[in-house]
C-alpha cells in the first residue's frame, strides 16, 4: 500500500514539474513574440506569436491579428485578423475589438470603393452601398463603438472618421468631431486630422479657421499634417491664401516623408517666383524647426 501511495505521489510530482515547464514554456513564447513584434522584428516574431496564440495567449492573440490584417508577416489574412482579434477580447477589449472592427470593414467594402475619399456624395451612396455587405458593416462599426467606448483611442478615431465619411453611418460631422476631440484630448493626434479633413468633406466654411489649429499640433509627429496645411495654404480655406506657406508646408512634408506632397509640391514651382521659392525654402525650415521637430 505504501508503495502504491509513493508512486502516486511519484507521478503527481512529475504533473506539476511537466506542467510547470509547459507554464515556463509558454511565459517565453508570449517574451519572444512581443519583444520581437514590438521591435518591427516581423519574421522573428511569426512564429513564436502563432504558438502562444494557439495556446489562448491573448497579448500573442492581439498582435497576430494585427499582423494578419497588415499583412506583417507577409501575407493579409482577413478572416484570421477577425478571429484572433476576437479570441482576446474579453481580456484586452480596446485594442481587440478595434482590430477586429477595421479586418470586418476590410472584408465588408468592395476593394475599388475603400480608396474613396467619401462616401457622402448622395450621387455615389446609393450605388456603393448596394454592393457592400452592410451586415458585417454594421457589425464591423458595433465593434469600433466598443472598442472606443473601452478607451482606445484609435477606435475613436476610427469611429470618427466613418461617421466624417458616411461608412455604414449616415454622415455625421457633428459625431466626427466629437470623437474625433476625444482622441484628441486623449494625445493622438491622428484624431487631430481626422477633424481637419471631415469639416471640408462636409465644407463646413464656418469652421475652416479651426483648421490651422487643428494640424498645426499634429505636424510633429503626422507628416500628412504638414501637407494639409500646404492645402490651406494653397486653397484658402480657413487663412488668407498664400503660396509661399503652401509651397513651405509642402516642404516640411516631403523632408517628413509625406509621398503625395512630392507632386503638388512639383506642380506648384512653376507658379511661384524664384524669390517666392528662396522665401519658401527659408520658411520651411522655420516651421519645420518650431512645429514639425520642435524637440
Amino acid at each position: 500500500m505504501l508503495r502504491i501511495i509513493a508512486s502516486l505521489l511519484l507521478l503527481l510530482g512529475s504533473g506539476v514539474a511537466i506542467n510547470a515547464i509547459a507554464s515556463d514554456s509558454g511565459s517565453q513564447q508570449e517574451r519572444q513574440c512581443i519583444e520581437a513584434f514590438d521591435k518591427g522584428q516581423y519574421k522573428l516574431a511569426a512564429p513564436t506569436c502563432e504558438t502562444a496564440a494557439n495556446s489562448g495567449n491573448p497579448e500573442a492573440q492581439y498582435r497576430l491579428a494585427k499582423a494578419y490584417l497588415f499583412g506583417l508577416f507577409g501575407s493579409k489574412d482577413i478572416d484570421k485578423a477577425v478571429s484572433f482579434a476576437l479570441s482576446c477580447r474579453e481580456t484586452n477589449p480596446g485594442p481587440c475589438l478595434n482590430v477586429a472592427g477595421l479586418a470586418q470593414g476590410q472584408k465588408a467594402i468592395p476593394e475599388r470603393f475603400k480608396s474613396f475619399p467619401s462616401w457622402i456624395d448622395s450621387d455615389l451612396r446609393e450605388g456603393i452601398l448596394k454592393q457592400v455587405d452592410m451586415e458585417l458593416l454594421t457589425e464591423s462599426n458595433k465593434n469600433l463603438l466598443a472598442a472606443a467606448n473601452h478607451g482606445s483611442v484609435k477606435a475613436m478615431h476610427n469611429i470618427g472618421n466613418r461617421y466624417a465619411r458616411g461608412i455604414g453611418f449616415a454622415p455625421d460631422l457633428e459625431k466626427a468631431l466629437e470623437w474625433g476631440q476625444k482622441a484628441s484630448s486623449a494625445g493622438f493626434l491622428p484624431g487631430n486630422t481626422m477633424q481637419a479633413v471631415a469639416i471640408v468633406l462636409h465644407k463646413k466654411t464656418e469652421l475652416y479657421p479651426e483648421l490651422e489649429n487643428l494640424l498645426l499640433p499634429a505636424a510633429a509627429q503626422l507628416p500628412e499634417a504638414s501637407g494639409y496645411l500646404g492645402d490651406i495654404y494653397q486653397s484658402g480655406f480657413g487663412v488668407e491664401a498664400d503660396l509661399t506657406k503652401s509651397y513651405a508646408w509642402y516642404t516640411v512634408a516631403v523632408v517628413k516623408g509625406h509621398e503625395p506632397s512630392k507632386q503638388v509640391l512639383e506642380s506648384l514651382k512653376p507658379r511661384l517666383s524664384l524669390r517666392q521659392i528662396e522665401d519658401g525654402n527659408t520658411l520651411a525650415e522655420s516651421y519645420y524647426k518650431q512645429y514639425a521637430n520642435p524637440n
